[in-house]
């Protein structure tokens, strides 16, 4: 055995695959078995009981028991429960597992050793005394003190209630657990949100209790007595209570038990209002981020497919490559979920567990290699660490001939085919999964001498062999054997050929006959031989040629076992037959099943419980049915099953996995004849039996689910439509439940919430819709009839659903939001884009064009395909197979090359190697590309689209010469390649797509190709004779180097609507158009046509939306308010201002789908005619006069004409919508959600209003005669039970009473008000409040998405300075680097809004990039001494380099002993240059700095430091020395001087000089104002915590406490009262604020420019003057005692008051600013939002007591229905605030109502503003969850993939746990963070202190680095990486390479060899401060062990690649580290710090 295969027998062991093979599973199952029995061992340890409560089984015991306990108990002692047996037994039962639970964590707690060995975190004091207290056993030791006496009684044990404490951590536990990764996200909220409403309703439902059982004569119990129940049975208190606070705090409590005392009111209102808040702050939120995060993977991949599908239907793809790609992506996600690439995730993992995985991953390539399957462990998990997997379509080839090979290809799945040479069609060979193709070539460059091409969807893993060469060069004994066994390899293919070929000599063979013919008569030879008989075998072997040998099987590889994963599903026509699983039959027959399960489910219930008759029609209706569910039982078992990688198409498999489908299970169990059965036991009930049929209703979901999940499916309509029939199918079952517990045959039960309508009860129907209206009620919470269940069932049943509504209704509204969020925050993201360029640019005050045309440019990317990439790094066909991306984009690439003179010459190679060096630019209109006098270098080819070319030489401009270039031409070619100035102007006409790239790269690809650059160059050198005394001009003129190919018309210009000039047409041309057939048109239309965007259309516009919006409205009103014939005028004058407009838009121009400006009115009319005249003419058709009307009758002229009219009339508003869309689409998100709401606003308006005249047209009589339409409705009908119907004889009444109901069922306000009368009403009202509720929840989704998410960079700037914080606190960081790290980051923050000029430049075309950039940095690029003679083309380039860095005031830039590679230009602020500490000089705008060195890198002897807050422009030195024009004098002059004097530092060119302004003389006044800002500001320092909790007191709580307290007083006494307290408060509330006066004038404040703190008092006082005196002042002065000096006015006086309210304003000043503070505080946003809610509510409750409440006195409805007046101020207060808090929350309570026609109008419109309050408040929650789980959302979406990865491609399932769990535990502890993000970020000084401070320990007291240089200490700690590992996690393994040394920061490793038998022995146990890995880290050996971590380890790895360059600069250092190498030569691979190596 050689030395490399006795390393490979020793490591190989360390990795055990699954997937290995026979012979290997056996060595490594007695592996396994030896591990698992070391970890039972260690299991059956007694003390592993300590980690017994952080097992999740185990904890949810406790948390189980625990609720059970608590719940038990504190309902016992509420509600007196006599004392049993089993609730005693079962208390102690709890006591003890909560005890062991206890005792195990304080044991836990102590042994400190033994904990390591796991990473759980031990539970606090805190915690442990909490468990003490309610385990000591006080009743137990009071009764045995107490047992012995005489008389002792045992009392009652209340003691028990102590275990409700024990409630708060549970539920701390479930938060924790939720917020958890690695758990169901959705579940796990639902399940909390489930625990905690059940705990918090069982608390209030015991106080509930307590208040009945207080003792007061009068309260809520007297709501009881129609409730049947006993009074004596606790059970029934129970139920009642648990559902009066369960309705209560779900807000649903229409017209049941309320309050009847104060405190019985505020209890329940603050029920309410908990119960909203909780709903709206937390589920509501919760779901909506979790639903985001769910979703958020398929959306972005549908719309990445949209993208696609646009690009290729744009760019006029053929049909077949499109099919081909859509089939392509859709595949790839079923298949791999549309990630090709390993996730991003997976490098957060350790690096050895990376080897782990990707080794497991490509196991089976290995194992059939021939080459890598005997290489060593080690090796292969290098290589593995390089290895990718690919994906292909059918037909796309592998190799092709005469192709280089560069990888190696192992297929995974799939069919792979060797084409033949003959015509590279017919198969020669075919390959599947095993086959290992190319190994060779890892070795020998060869190319293919065959086609290889797919068959079938393959799935490959590659070896690129760039990469593999890359780690054959560390591991030269690796290199040697590999090279040995494949020459081995060869040689013995050689000596095969050989013998071969002698043999063919003998049999006289011929060579050349290798035909597709003789192979495959060779192979049916081959294969006739199984079945022959032995004789008949022997003649046919003797023909078969055993010396042929196909030649295209050179060295293939060929597995063992070949394993096809891809089944063909044969169809014939014999039994049994398959069928397709996508075949249009099977789909067809799936649509008519869920056709038939509706049919069912709709029909058997009613039958069931409503009809109870079983006609013979029915049994044959539903008989027929049942033979439709037999069927689909049968194609269930003959149709293929579609798996991830087969399918499964054998009839017997299909029948086994379908019997393992719970699904079918279900289908047969619904389908088994139940009637048959009961019909012969008891044939009465045997209608019961059809039952279960109404089960397969399920397979609605299915089909919505399927649909769902498919990638071309609108998700947002099918989530919708999911939730809508989730709702009917729920009320229909409810409907049901709820008349069978009332009724049974017949007869109802008393008291039952059926008896209030027995008048109605007359059919089944009417049953029926009785049943439903009353389930609507209870799921809905309309509230439209007031029936209440008495019965304790009725109770029990109403509960559930009203339970079920509620949380059905978040989570429609969340899944809605959700899904609406994601389908617009990209638009939001690319608005935040706009907006900060655009303060970006005004803040540098960049000129108007410029300004113009960028922001136009970044319109224009984002509206042409949402600013997709064509190619890059975000590619859009980066994931598509590369012949699809050859034939999508590369091939059309070199098409249009072609078509350019100069590369006609190019060989196909050359314009290859273009093509893929050129990248694809979308240019707008008017955008220049080349302009006079400039230089080109960027190669520009056209794409698509037209430019326009102009001449500026003398005789061009003379002729006006221009010329238009087209598709394939090439834009100022000679000027490029001569390197000339330009003296033309090129600029774009259309929107165009064009090819650039730089000329450099150009060039530089020109020469590699030598015959092509060697024609050019001989062309150019004769263009430069010609041209010579024009090029000396440095300039040329352009001759037409034009393509010759003609225009292809529309079909070659750019899909892009723009704008074009306006075009006059000829009298010839104008009529030419018109033809024969039209030419009469010409006398009708206009000879001009229309801009749609001039003037006069948009004036006339504007009259048009007016008129319509008049026209509405009297439509509106028309049934009511007037009569028919003035609405008739109205309607005739609109609808001849409607034919005018129908005229006018005959002849407005369009852009047609080419994006070419039609103007000719002919075409106009055209597109106007197929586009909208069809609604505007449905709006003019006067059907009056063409009397269409009077086919209903004469009677019924008048209606029949007001329900035409209010169904068409409001189709106009289309023209409002449309221009509100365009407004909205021109503004910001912020600001265009304003208008989106008042869009939906109008449309809601509207259809209330239309629903609102339906409804009296219903329900009122009608005139049968005459002008009006009304004529009576106070009759048996709901509206005569309206307040206000003693006014019905007001038209205008009527329609705001029936506004009101609409209103009031749209916001779920009824307040059980009105009822339905009549069975007819009761079916009006269902559809209505259906409707209106699904209505609602698509406009509170729209309301609510528009506003969530907030600003993005924002909030991820927010959550990485939350993480920062965290780490800092827990590694103990100075304070003084957190304030600073902090401080920078504000900064920079305040500088650049989360982005970057480079980053925003990037997205501008490369013209407008220059443009753009020149402007900024010109000027202070012209300013240094080294660019102030720089040519403009070398000034561009340089520009395009730089990138802007921000220093805060005092920040170190540069220090000395500095090793770095930067160069710095002062472009804003001023920095000190010093030595020695002594500032030798000042560098203002232009100065320069850094490293002036070409190769790249300098030690600075200089410190740098910013003397004010500073911009600087940075540029790598070494692409500095590569930009600078070295043929410039004074640059060479300049840069010698540098490199002779050693220079570090160039002054600005322009010096600026300082003058010495002089002051006025000061006043005395003047004087003491000085001396009073000096003494303030010594006193009160601003950055302390008291004057932080001042301000924040001020602020945030004194502020709204005072606008709360003033608007509540205003609404009670409108006179200043006389309360000596209320008085003293609103004074003392006064000198406070006026304090912020005092302040203002006195306190500095920090220059945000700057960064200085001015002191001077005069800008200190005009600041503040011109800022918030005038607001301060105003909201401090007394009114009140103004108002009071007249006698008129003080009856008004405590009006004066509410200049106080206006301090609200404070809190949100204070959270505006504080929100933008990378700090903000979470409890800031809840209570901003908390005070924000109450404040809404305030002023409701203020306009309701001043509408609704006559003197204050409020009116509200007593528990008999009875009106009553509140007699106090205290009971008026409480009545509106009930009133608002109901129809705020929906909750229903009839207590008050509005009763006169002012009432009802102002309900109606707070009804709708707290439409907008709501959609607000939620949003603003919403927004708050989701940033604060921003990291964990986007952490468990990336972990999430990778495992969905890892899972795809058949991980081992031990690896994938090992995998998972690691992730999950460094959330836990680092928030899946190595090291905070901000670290990595800071600047290099702020970096280097930070690590100095935490881990420069390690390096001081380590024997290599404790005698080295102090300056190379500080920059070396930056280079130390942090890692994480946990117990049993692999650091490295044995044989690894990887360049690093270790030190142990925290936690214990082991150092691990292997014996003989394959088990791991430990050697040495590493503690923290020791290292390991020296003497690897120092040279590229293998390590000789294995280290492992054996607790919770913190590591600095230092990887010698970060740090070697530092030794360059430091010799002395060099020295010192060789020499201690040398000292202690490296024995064994383990150093402690400070001592002796083992």
């Amino acid at each position: 055995m050689t030395t490399l295969e006795g390393a490979r027998s020793k490591e190989e062991s360390h990795h055990i695959s699954i997937k290995a093979s026979s012979n290997d599973i056996e060595s490594a199952d007695d592996l396994w078995d030896m591990e698992e029995a070391d970890i039972a061992a260690e299991q059956d340890n007694w003390a592993n009981i300590i980690f017994l409560p952080f097992q999740s089984n185990w904890n949810y015991i406790i948390v189980a028991t625990t609720i059970l306990n608590s719940g038990v108990n504190i309902l016992d002692l509420v509600f007196h429960v006599k004392d049993t047996h089993i609730h005693t037994v079962l208390y102690y039962c709890c006591e003890v597992l909560y005890a062991v639970h206890s005792v195990a964590q304080f044991i836990h707690k102590k042994m400190t050793v033994l904990r390591k060995k796991r990473y759980y975190q031990p539970v606090s004091y805190g915690l442990l005394c909490l468990n003490i207290i309610t385990l000591f056993p006080y009743f137990e030791v009071y009764v045995l003190l107490n047992a012995y006496t005489w008389n002792y009684v045992q009392p009652i044990d209340k003691t028990r209630l102590k275990v409700g404490i024990r409630l708060f951590p549970v539920l701390a536990y479930v938060i924790m657990k939720k917020s958890e990764v690695g758990v169901h996200q959705l579940m796990a909220v639902i399940l909390n949100q489930i625990l905690i409403v059940g705990l918090i309703i069982t608390c209030l439902s015991c106080a509930w209790f307590g208040l009945a059982d207080y003792g007061l004569d009068l309260n809520w119990t007297i709501y009881l007595k129609p409730y049947q129940f006993s009074s004596n049975n606790t059970l029934h208190w129970m139920v009642l209570c648990w559902h009066i606070t369960g309705t209560f705090f779900v807000q649903n409590a229409v017209g049941r038990i309320f309050a009847v005392t104060s405190l019985e009111q505020i209890f329940a209102l603050t029920s309410i209002f908990c119960g909203f808040f909780f709903v709206l702050m937390i589920f509501y939120g919760e779901l909506i981020a979790v639903f985001i995060q769910s979703y958020w993977h398929h959306h972005e991949y549908t719309a990445r497919l949209k993208k696609i599908v646009y690009l290729l239907n744009d760019w006029l793809v053929d049909k077949a490559v499109q099919k081909r790609s859509i089939e392509y992506y859709t595949v790839f996600w079923e298949m791999q979920r549309g990630m090709k690439d390993m996730p991003e995730a997976f490098e957060w993992l350790p690096i050895s567990m990376r080897k782990d995985v990707t080794v497991d991953i490509f196991w089976e390539a290995f194992r059939h290699s021939h080459v890598f399957d005997a290489t060593s462990m080690a090796f292969k998990r290098s290589i593995s660490t390089v290895m990718r997997t690919e994906f292909l379509l059918p037909g796309d080839y592998l190799f092709r001939v005469g192709q280089m090979k560069t990888k190696m290809v192992y297929i995974v799945s799939g069919v792979v085919q060797v084409l033949t040479d003959e015509d590279n069609e017919s198969p020669v060979l075919s390959l599947s999964s095993g086959t290992v193709l190319g190994e060779i070539t890892c070795v020998r460059a060869l190319v293919s001498q065959a086609n290889i091409k797919c068959a079938t969807y393959c799935e490959f893993h590659t070896l690129d062999l760039v990469q593999l060469f890359a780690i054959l060069h560390n591991n030269t004994d690796i290199a040697k054997y590999l090279t040995g066994r494949v020459e081995a390899r060869i040689n013995e293919a050689r000596t095969v050929r050989e013998e071969i070929a002698n043999i063919r000599r003998i049999l006289n063979i011929h060579d050349y006959d290798t035909s597709i013919r003789r192979v495959k008569r060779q192979w049916r030879l081959i294969s006739s031989l199984r079945t022959a008989k032995k004789r008949v075998a022997q003649q046919r072997r003797m023909k078969l040629d055993k010396t042929f040998n196909s030649k295209y099987m050179d060295l293939i590889v060929l597995s063992r076992d070949v394993e096809l994963k891809v089944e063909a599903i044969c169809l014939s026509s014999t039994c049994p037959l398959v069928l397709d699983p996508h075949s249009s039959f099977r789909v067809f027959c799936q649509y008519c099943i869920v056709l038939v399960a509706c049919i069912q489910f709709l029909l058997i219930p009613f039958v069931v419980f409503f009809d109870k008759n079983s006609e013979t029609n029915l049994w044959t209706v539903l008989f027929v049915l049942d033979l439709f569910c037999y069927l689909d039982i049968y194609i269930q078992l003959s149709t293929a099953v579609k798996l991830k990688d087969n399918l499964i198409s054998n009839s017997r498999n299909i029948v086994q996995y379908r019997f393992q489908e719970m699904s079918f299970i279900v289908d047969i169990f619904s389908t088994l004849p139940y009637v048959t059965l009961i019909d012969f036991f008891e044939p009465d009930y045997k209608l019961y039996g059809v039952l279960p049929r109404v089960i397969r209703i399920y397979k609605i979901f299915t089909l919505v689910s399927e649909k769902e999940k498919n990638l071309w499916t609108n998700n947002l309509y099918m989530r919708f439509v999911k939730y809508v029939l989730f709702s009917l199918i729920f009320v229909y079952i409810s409907t049901c439940v709820l008349f069978v517990i009332t009724c049974d045959d017949y007869t109802c039960k008393k008291h039952s919430w059926f008896s209030a309508n027995e008048h109605n009860r007359s059919t089944p129907a009417d049953n029926f819709v009785i049943s439903y209206l009353y389930a609507t009620s209870l799921y809905l919470r309309h509230g439209i009839n007031n029936e209440t269940g008495f019965l304790l069932l009725d109770i029990l049943v109403a509960t559930v659903i009203i339970f079920c509504g509620y949380f059905m209704y978040c989570f429609i509204l969340s899944e809605l939001t959700a899904s609406s969020v994601l389908y617009v925050k990209k638009d939001y993201a690319h608005q935040d884009e706009i907006l900060v360029m655009k303060r970006i640019m005004k803040g540098r005050l960049v000129g108007k064009d410029l300004y113009t045309r960028c922001i136009d440019v970044l319109h224009f990317n984002w509206r042409y395909n949402e600013g997709a990439e064509i190619q890059g790094a975000g590619g859009i066909f980066n994931d598509s197979s590369e012949k699809l991306k050859t034939e999508i984009i590369n091939d059309r690439i070199t098409s249009v090359l072609k078509l350019v003179p100069l590369f006609s010459v190019f060989s196909e190679e050359l314009i290859r190697c273009i093509s893929l060096n050129m990248q694809v630019t979308i240019l707008p209109k008017d955008t220049p590309l080349v302009e006079i006098g400039s230089n080109v270098w960027t190669v520009y080819v056209i794409l698509r689209g037209y430019c326009l070319m102009r001449s500026n030489l003398a005789g061009d401009c003379d002729r006006n010469a221009v010329v238009t270039l087209k598709q394939g031409d090439m834009l100022a070619p000679i000027e490029m390649l001569h390197g000339v100035h330009s003296v033309c102007t090129i600029k774009t006409v259309t929107a165009v797509e064009i090819l650039q790239m730089p000329s450099d790269t150009f060039k530089d690809l020109m020469r590699t190709h030598r015959t092509e650059y060697g024609l050019v160059k001989k062309v150019l050198e004769e263009h430069l004779r010609t041209y010579n005394n024009l090029l000396q001009k440095k300039v040329c003129r352009l001759p037409q180097m034009k393509t010759t190919k003609p225009s292809e018309g529309t079909l070659d210009s750019f899909e892009y609507k723009i704008i074009h000039k306006k075009r006059n047409f000829g009298q010839e041309e104008y009529l030419k158009h018109f033809g024969e057939r039209w030419v009469w048109l010409r006398y009708i239309l206009l000879r001009q046509s229309i801009d749609p965007y001039g003037k006069f259309f948009l004036i006339w516009e504007a009259t048009r939306i007016t008129t319509i919006i008049i026209d509405l409205t009297v439509t509106l009103l028309s049934v009511t308010v007037f009569d028919s014939d003035f609405y008739d005028y109205v309607v005739t004058a609109a609808r001849i201002e409607l034919a005018i407009d129908i005229y006018i838009r005959f002849h407005c121009q369009y852009y047609n789908e080419k994006g070419i400006l039609v103007t000719h009115t002919l075409y106009t009319a055209k597109n106007y005619f197929q586009h909208a005249f069809a609604t505007d003419f449905l709006c003019f058709i006067p059907m009056s006069t063409l009397n269409i009307l009077q086919m209903v009758g004469v009677n019924y002229y008048n209606q029949a004409k007001v329900f035409y009219n209010l169904l068409t009339r409001p189709v106009q508003l289309y023209h409002v919508i449309s221009a509100l869309s365009l407004i909205q689409d021109r503004l910001h998100w912020s600001k265009g959600s304003v208008v989106m709401k008042i869009k939906y606003t109008i449309v809601l308006i509207v259809i209330l209003g239309v629903c609102a005249n339906m409804l009296l047209l219903f329900t009122c009589d009608l005139h049968q005669k005459g002008n009006k339409i009304i004529d009576n409705c106070l009759g048996d009908n709901w509206i005569s039970l309206s307040p206000v119907k003693d006014q019905f004889r007001h038209a205008h009444v009527l329609f705001l009473q029936s506004m009101y109901f609409t209103v009031a069922v749209y916001g779920n306000a009824i307040n059980g008000m009105y009822k339905a009368i009549t069975v007819f009403e009761m079916r009006m009202f269902i559809v209505l409040a259906t409707v209106l509720n699904m209505l609602k929840i698509v406009i509170m989704s729209k309301f609510t998405c528009s506003t969530i998410g907030g600003n993005v960079n924002l909030s991820i700037y927010q959550a990485h300075m939350k993480q920062f914080l965290k780490f800092a606190k827990e590694a103990a960081l100075e304070a003084r680097l957190i304030k600073e790290l902090t401080a920078h980051n504000e900064f920079i923050w305040k500088q650049t809004h989360g982005t970057s000029i480079r980053d925003v430049g990037s997205k501008l075309n490369l013209h407008l990039r220059i443009m753009f950039l020149n402007f900024l940095y010109e000027s202070t690029l012209r300013s240094t001494s080294l660019f102030v003679s720089l040519s403009q083309h070398s000034l561009r380039r340089l520009a395009l380099q730089l990138v802007e860095v921000h220093f805060k005031k005092d920040a170190e830039i540069i220090r000395c002993n500095d090793v770095q590679t930067n160069l710095y230009i002062v472009y804003k602020g001023k920095v000190d240059v010093r030595i020695a500490n002594v500032v030798i000089s000042t560098l203002e705008v232009g100065g320069i700095f850094g490293c002036f060195s070409k190769v790249g890198e300098l030690r600075q002897t200089i410190t740098v430091t910013a003397k004010v807050h500073t911009i600087l422009l940075a540029i790598d030195s070494r692409e500095f020395n590569k930009v600078m024009p070295w043929e410039n004098e004074q640059i060479k002059v300049v840069m010698t001087d540098i490199r002779l004097l050693k220079l570090e530092y160039l002054e600005p060119f322009v010096s600026v000089m300082e003058f010495n302004i002089g002051t006025s003389p000061t006043t005395g006044l003047t004087v003491y104002y000085n001396w009073l800002v000096i003494k303030v500001n010594k006193h009160i320092d601003q950055e302390k915590f008291m004057y932080w909790f001042w301000e924040y007191m001020l602020n945030v709580h004194f502020s709204v406490i005072c606008s709360l307290v003033m608007l509540t007083e205003i609404c009670l006494t409108r006179q200043l009262t006389s309360n000596i307290p209320f008085l003293v408060f609103v004074y003392a509330m006064d000198l406070i604020f006026l304090s912020k006066v005092f302040l203002g004038f006195t306190l500095q404040y920090v220059d945000v420019t700057t960064g200085i703190i001015e002191r001077e008092p005069k800008k200190i006082m005009t600041r503040y003057l011109k800022d918030w005196f005038l607001f301060d002042v105003l909201t401090c002065v007394p009114f009140e005692h103004i108002l009071n000096l007249a006698e008129i006015t003080s009856r008004f006086s405590g009006f004066g008051l509410l200049n106080r309210v206006f301090r609200y304003v404070y809190i949100m000043r204070y959270y505006d600013i504080c929100n933008y503070k990378l700090d903000i505080s979470k409890h800031l946003r809840w209570t901003y939002l908390i005070y924000k809610s109450f404040f809404i509510v305030q002023v409701m409750v203020n306009i309701w007591i001043l509408c609704a409440c006559f003197h204050h006195n409020c009116v509200y409805v007593d528990s008999n229905g009875k009106k009553q007046t509140a007699n106090s101020t205290l009971d008026s207060a409480l009545v509106a605030y009930t009133y608002i808090i109901t129809i705020c929350t929906s909750t229903g309570l009839n207590f008050v109502q509005p009763f006169t026609l002012t009432e009802m109008c102002v309900a109606a419109v707070l009804v709708f503003c707290i439409q907008y309050m709501i959609s607000a408040l939620a949003s603003g929650f919403a927004t708050l969850i989701i940033i604060e789980n921003s990291m964990l959302s986007d952490y468990k979406y990336s972990i999430e993939r990778l495992n969905m990865y890892l899972k795809g491609h058949y991980l081992s399932e031990a690896i994938l746990k090992n995998v998972w769990a690691y992730l999950v535990q460094l959330w836990r502890i680092q928030r899946g963070e190595w090291m905070p993000i901000l670290i990595h970020n800071s600047p290099s000084y702020l970096r280097q202190d930070i690590m100095k401070n935490l881990y420069m320990f390690h390096l001081q007291n380590h024997f290599l680095f404790s005698k080295t240089h102090t300056d190379f200490l500080r920059q070396l700690v930056v280079h130390l990486e942090r890692c994480i590992y946990f117990p049993g996690n692999y650091i490295v393994a044995q044989g690894d390479m990887d360049t690093t040394m270790y030190f142990i920061h925290k936690g214990e490793v082991g150092a691990y060899d292997t014996n003989s038998y394959n088990k791991e022995i430990l050697l040495h146990t590493l503690t923290t401060h020791m290292s390991f890995g020296e003497e690897q880290g120092l040279h590229q050996i293998p390590y000789h062990l294995s280290y492992k971590a054996l607790t919770t380890v913190e590591l600095l790895a230092l990887r010698k690649s970060t740090w070697e360059y530092l030794l360059k600069w430091f010799p002395a250092t060099l020295e010192e580290i060789t020499r201690r190498s040398a000292e202690y030569g490296f024995v064994t691979d383990i150093h402690e710090e400070g001592a002796a190596v083992f």
